[in-house]
């Protein structure tokens, strides 16, 4: 099947044993789709998209469907490039790809959303045997994975994920047995910028990194941020690699993410390995077998209910959910990654009692989360003010509360305003950060006028400037700026009557610093930031965001 600049919905079909150059079950161009309860089986396509091929600004809507034995050169299930998917409830199995990746998913320069997807057995002769997610030129896109589930994918390198140039979230995610040579469950490359919350990683296999290998200079030599927070990374150790070969976590030099553009990376010695390309790995409030620095990080049996099974729920004395029978049952243990998490991180779902505390698992922040035990039976009485649930209203309840006073994590935080005739707005996603989130920031102008209105300039016209409050002072550690025109030269924006232009930017909480030769890179600190939209020589508008533990 083939869709060109068409809108189909489609529900309860099955495409199997069909062929193409690209799509060998249905190719989509600049097309709308609606699919559900669909299956793809044994489809084949001789370049991109075995199952299905998306490209040139399609956007698809695909739920409950299953994508199994397809293959393809790049994304034996699903290919994507230049265009948004929202994927929901779809299970990838046995899928394959060839030399360009992507087992189950090839997604490039899009907008991909996947929620509550599995991936087992898929393969890949090169990146990514469950997802391959690149972003090699522009607009670079930007994944987000809630609740999916990466089980014995294999490929050369990111047995479950391979991550390059692009900047995915991942949450509440497990990739269980997974292998590769370089990354068993992910491996990231070229300057990616991957987050990492509530994940679990167990029984992943690689030479180099069980869980997470970083390789910056595989391509365009340039390096990798890489965040976890509340997460489980226990394979047996030599669970992250970084570039210099190390499997402990080295002392990384300040690194810049893109933009602004990054140096490429000096060569080796001949009797050394380069440290300057070095990733930066932060993680904090996790489980990491074999350690890793950081804030609240522990090394201890995560005490996973069923591992041989693949169950990884965390026992509990109070009280643990079983899939199979549908219940909560009470093990004779409680595993210490129970109310171990972040503590401004929100505890969401948790089931009562829930210690006051997110756990630092898959399924922290969810109604399948372990409960809390305090050496007693489970209250049978929910006690108004018990905030951490141990039958007992006290001053560790009162210390939950002054510790989150006041906190507001609503939606979006934004500000506009309007000067002859142009609307200036500035957005971010919320309002209080844990330290080490991405700030995804939104700026955007909308003529309202009924003249064209047009401003250039040479290189750089629409910035966003990031900036620390230091008592009432402001010091600028970060900007991003239109990208400059390609050859050099003058840029600008054209709006016409009620158009608009926009920047969207993730602010990855690093502060930049010039040294007097190069800049310098560090983790931004806890404190207030000033987010401003500016067109120089024109209006400026600005939101304060709060960064903190």
């Amino acid at each position: 099947m083939m869709n060109w600049d068409g809108s189909p919905t489609i529900n309860n079909c099955t495409f199997s044993a069909n062929s193409a150059r690209v799509g060998g079950g249905m190719a989509n161009f600049r097309s709308s789709l609606t699919l559900t309860k669909c299956t793809f089986s044994h489809n084949y396509a001789f370049e991109d998209g075995g199952g299905m091929h998306n490209y040139d600004g399609s956007s698809s809507i695909i739920s409950h469907c299953t994508f199994r034995g397809n293959a393809a050169s790049s994304g034996g299930g699903v290919y994507n490039e230049r265009g948004s998917s929202s994927i929901r409830n779809c299970s990838f199995r046995q899928n394959a790809a060839g030399g360009g990746g992507g087992g189950g998913v090839y997604n490039s320069l899009s907008n991909l959303k996947l929620t509550d997807c599995t991936f087992l057995e898929n393969v890949s002769k090169a990146e990514g045997g469950g997802i391959s997610d690149t972003s090699y030129g522009s607009p670079r896109g930007a994944a987000t994975l809630t609740n999916c589930r990466f089980i014995r994918n294999s490929a050369v390198k990111g047995g479950g994920m391979c991550i390059a140039h692009s900047r995915p979230t991942l949450t509440n995610c497990m990739f269980i047995g997974n292998s590769a040579d370089f990354g068993g469950a992910t491996a990231l490359c070229d300057s990616a910028i991957a987050t990492y919350s509530r994940c679990t990683f167990a029984a992943n296999s690689a030479q180099y990194g069980k869980a997470i290998s970083c390789s910056s200079c595989w391509y365009t030599r340039s390096r990798n941020i890489v965040r976890l927070n509340n997460c489980i990374v226990w394979d047996g150790g030599q669970e992250i690699h970084n570039d210099n070969n190390s499997i402990s976590p080295p002392d990384p030099p300040p690194i810049p993410p893109d933009p602004p553009p990054i140096p490429p990376c000096p060569p080796a010695g001949p009797e050394e390995s380069s440290n300057e390309c070095n990733s930066i790995i932060t993680i904090i409030y996790s489980d990491v077998q074999g350690g890793w620095p950081g804030a609240g990080n522990i090394d201890v049996d995560p005490c996973f209910a069923d591992a041989n099974n693949v169950d990884y729920h965390l026992k509990s004395e109070a009280g643990r959910w079983e899939p199979p029978s549908q219940n909560w049952v009470q093990d004779d243990v409680t595993s210490p990654c129970i109310d171990a998490g972040n503590p401004m991180s929100p505890i969401s779902n948790e089931p009562f009692p829930n210690g006051g505390r997110v756990n630092v698992v898959a399924y922290g922040g969810t109604a399948e989360s372990g409960k809390s035990y305090f050496g007693e039976p489970v209250c049978e009485t929910i006690v108004a003010g018990d905030i951490n649930g141990d039958c007992i209203v006290n001053f560790k309840d009162l210390a939950f509360m002054a510790f989150h006073w006041l906190e507001d994590r609503g939606a979006a935080n934004s500000n506009t305003i309007v000067d002859d005739g142009i609307e200036y707005y500035v957005q971010t996603d919320k309002s209080v950060y844990e330290l080490g989130e991405h700030t995804e920031i939104l700026y955007r102008i909308t003529n309202l006028t009924n003249e064209v209105w047009a401003v250039v300039r040479v290189c750089r016209v629409m910035d966003i400037l990031v900036e620390v409050k230091e008592g009432e002072n402001l010091r600028q550690v970060w900007t991003f700026g239109w990208e400059h025109s390609h050859p050099p030269g003058p840029t600008g924006v054209v709006l016409w009557p009620g158009e608009s232009a926009e920047l969207r930017v993730p602010w990855p909480q690093f502060n930049m610093n010039w040294t007097g030769d190069r800049w310098e890179y560090a983790q931004a600190p806890s404190g207030t930031y000033r987010i401003t939209g500016v067109i120089y020589g024109y209006s400026s508008v600005s939101v304060d965001i709060t960064v903190e533990y």
